[in-house]
């Protein structure tokens, strides 16, 4: 919610930035790579950039993927021999991060 985090949910888009669902799209279609490769920073350039990644799973494959990477912290964490109060603490952590809103 751009509310909240006080940031636009395109500003990656619009700045260039190479986080994971760019470099996916730019990964698995080649319309969103000629469209990131010609971008400008016009909102109607950045919002057919993020209809394309929607529509080509880049919001579903990144969440998939910080689910897989909490689940292998959190299979880590249980063979760590901690304080159950302080894997607790760890695993609350990881659920926050994973669900957070901002």
């Amino acid at each position: 919610d751009e509310a909240v985090t006080g940031k636009s949910k395109a500003s990656d888009l619009m700045t260039g930035k190479k986080t994971l669902p760019i470099l996916y799209g730019l990964q698995q279609s080649s319309e969103f790579a000629n469209a990131w490769k010609n971008r400008s920073t016009e909102v109607e350039s950045t919002a057919y950039l993020a209809k394309l990644l929607v529509a080509n799973g880049a919001e579903a494959y990144t969440l998939s993927q910080a689910e897989l990477f909490v689940s292998k912290a959190l299979d880590s964490l249980e063979k760590c021999a901690l304080d159950s109060q302080l894997q607790s603490v760890f695993q609350q952590l990881a659920a926050s991060l994973l669900n957070r809103r901002h």
